[in-house]
């Protein structure tokens, strides 16, 4: 995935990447612009990181079953 995005972000001629989302969205993001890097050995790109709220979903509370 991250090679197909690194083409598309190419293709498209993108000069900065956004990120929207959690850890994986932002180290996404992040493995596009290195992969971009050591192909042109350019500068790195500047990434915009929009972070969301955490879901918080593993601390709700189950009830127990007997």
């Amino acid at each position: 995935g991250i090679r197909d995005a690194l083409k598309r972000f190419k293709d498209v001629g993108a000069d900065v990447i956004v990120s929207v989302g959690g850890g994986s969205p932002v180290d996404a993001s992040k493995a596009i612009l290195y992969f971009q890097q050591q192909e042109t050995g350019g500068p790195y790109l500047r990434q915009i990181a929009i972070p969301t709220t955490l879901s918080a979903a593993e601390y709700t509370v189950r009830p127990f079953s007997s």
